[in-house]
């Protein structure tokens, strides 16, 4: 009783050990887990917070900026549009006096002129300009092509006197009959924009840009030199501009500098001018990156609270944990031990075999009086008794052989294309005689539908097979029923195959069908023949089947018979 009680005082505590364990590293982990999952929302909502200040400062500054532009442009082109309507006229205009009349252009503009159909400059705000041959400049020519609008704007003009770095605006004066009297040129300067969207940045590390929608750059807010009057045709912005609806926001890297930004658009109305404010994206994450860093702090200096704490709460149980650890040891000095034996078993059968081969071929010399009549037919008798003797150990030494192979894991299977079906029927050939000779009824069963070949070890699937239906045949009384069935598995019919041996005999119990399963265990029982098995049958044909990625299992009840069935997988993979 003493005994007893130590047993289960010690079971019970490898157990609290166990759950002890287990409770804190599941506690550790929950808690650590949250308190990470709430720094990682916290870090990803700064993320977002951060984004969605940069777009909505970015998009103020493009509407300031696009508002700006368009007044300045606005007020160019009504400057333009009065000097053409005199010039329409036949009336003088004194191009001095009318620019200075517009406040603040001198900041803005600096050259006004008018030139003929031939694109000479007949007057000018600039007396060196005029009498210059301005025909083959980019605005002239879009200002004299067919079907040109009335008023528009040309490429930057960057180097050429007098129009120093400026956008050039134009307005046609034609006749009444739609012929071209004369070209009203006047100019914005590109410096005045880039001063202006430098000057108005509010700190937010913003850059803004004029440009075209082929992605000529007119304008730009930053000390890039020779950006002016450049094409980049594979601008995000220019591209968002072209397939959208003329505004947005983007997220990409800029092709003029490398820079990742996020940027707002606006497509300034009646022009193809477009204007773009992009904020560098280390300048918007940097109140997200402080803040990343406080909360990562703070999530290392939880953490490590927590480790401690694990720390501290582990030691309670180390001492249970150290009686678990000696437990583990002795499982592998048992396992040590079982392969030793495994080792033993396969040595010492395999020296047994040759001289069992040398009596067993004696005994058929003599049984067979391949040299004569032997001298008193009891030596014959004991000559087959000697025969069949040696026949039963040298089975029971092939079936420990293959049991201690596959325990040692040195079974190798010799992989081929096999129609079960076809196996089975053969299998039950085999055991015809013998099955006949106890008065026996052995039926093979099936659907008639095509099964699917699968790889296998024909060879070890015949001796699993064999091996079902010799126990069949010995626990079955005369006059009874074996059947084998072939089938495809009715819930996976195009993965697995199944077959069963069933047959009327004593039947077995669920503690006698788990002593069947164990090496040199057999089942006593009236019914059974005497002298037949080794008590490997099942073990070894459990082994063979499971070492084809299968499943072997028994369904008994006593006096009811038993069914085995076997489970094998149609693409097996070594």
């Amino acid at each position: 009783m003493g005994q007893q009680t130590r047993d289960r005082g010690g079971r019970s505590g490898r157990s609290m050990a166990l759950l002890g364990r287990t409770g804190i590293n599941l506690l550790s982990a929950m808690v650590l887990g949250g308190l990470w999952l709430l720094v990682g929302w916290q870090i990803h909502s700064s993320y977002l917070d951060a984004l969605a200040d940069a777009e909505r400062d970015t998009a103020n500054l493009t509407r300031a900026f696009g508002q700006h532009v368009s007044r300045t442009v606005s007020q160019v082109q009504q400057l333009l549009q009065e000097v053409s309507d005199r010039v329409e006229a036949g009336y003088p205009a004194d191009l001095e006096v009318m620019r200075r009349r517009v406040a603040g252009l001198d900041r803005v503009s600096k050259f006004l002129g008018i030139m003929d159909a031939r694109g000479i400059v007949v007057d000018a705000t600039r007396p060196g300009a005029v009498g210059l041959d301005m025909s083959d400049s980019d605005y002239f020519r879009q200002a004299t092509e067919p079907g040109s609008p009335r008023l528009g704007f040309g490429k930057p003009i960057i180097g050429r006197t007098p129009l120093m770095s400026s956008i050039p605006f134009w307005v046609r004066v034609e006749a009444p009959d739609g012929s071209l009297i004369a070209v009203v040129v006047g100019d914005v300067l590109s410096e005045y924009f880039a001063g202006f969207f430098s000057a108005v940045d509010l700190d937010l590390g913003a850059i803004a840009t004029l440009m075209d929608l082929d992605g000529t750059v007119y304008a730009r807010g930053a000390s890039t030199p020779g950006i002016v009057g450049q094409s980049y045709p594979d601008l995000p912005d220019v591209g968002a501009a072209r397939e959208g609806d003329g505004h947005g926001i983007i997220r990409a890297v800029s092709p003029i500098d490398g820079e990742d930004r996020i940027a707002s658009y606006e497509l300034l109305p009646g022009t193809r001018l477009l204007v773009s404010v992009g904020q560098d994206m280390d300048h918007v994450l940097q109140p997200y990156r402080q803040f990343r860093n406080q909360i990562l702090l703070q999530g290392v200096f939880g953490t490590l609270l927590v480790l401690a704490l694990v720390v501290l709460v582990r030691r309670y149980v180390a001492k249970l944990e150290a009686s678990e650890t000696a437990a583990r040891l002795a499982r592998a000095e048992a396992e040590q031990a079982t392969a030793a034996k495994s080792q033993f078993l396969a040595v010492a059968s395999h020296e047994l075999r040759t001289p069992l081969n040398a009596i067993i071929g004696f005994a058929e010399v003599m049984v067979h009086r391949i040299h004569g009549p032997m001298g008193n037919p009891k030596y014959a008798e004991y000559a087959e008794d000697i025969r069949g003797s040696g026949l039963h150990l040298l089975a029971l030494i092939n079936d420990i052989l293959d049991l201690s192979k596959i325990e040692a894991g040195k079974m190798d299977l010799r992989l081929e294309v096999v129609d079960l079906p076809k196996l089975a029927a053969e299998c039950v050939r085999l055991m015809r005689g013998r099955v006949e000779a106890a008065a026996l009824d052995l039926r093979v069963v099936s659907t008639g539908e095509k099964a699917p070949h699968l790889r296998a070890d024909a060879m070890k699937i015949r001796q699993v097979l064999l091996n079902l239906i010799n126990n069949a045949v010995k626990y079955t009384p005369s006059g009874g029923t074996i059947t084998v069935a072939v089938e495809r598995d009715p819930l996976w019919p195009d993965d697995y195959m199944v077959m069963q041996v069933a047959d009327t005999g004593c039947g077995m119990t669920p503690t006698e069908v788990a002593l069947a399963l164990e090496p040199f265990r057999q089942i006593n029982s009236h019914l059974a023949r005497a002298g037949e098995g080794t008590g490997l049958g099942l073990p070894v044909a459990k082994s063979l089947v499971e070492l084809h990625g299968g499943s072997l299992s028994i369904d008994s009840e006593p006096g009811q018979g038993t069914t085995v069935s076997i489970r094998l997988p149609t693409r097996l993979h070594v």
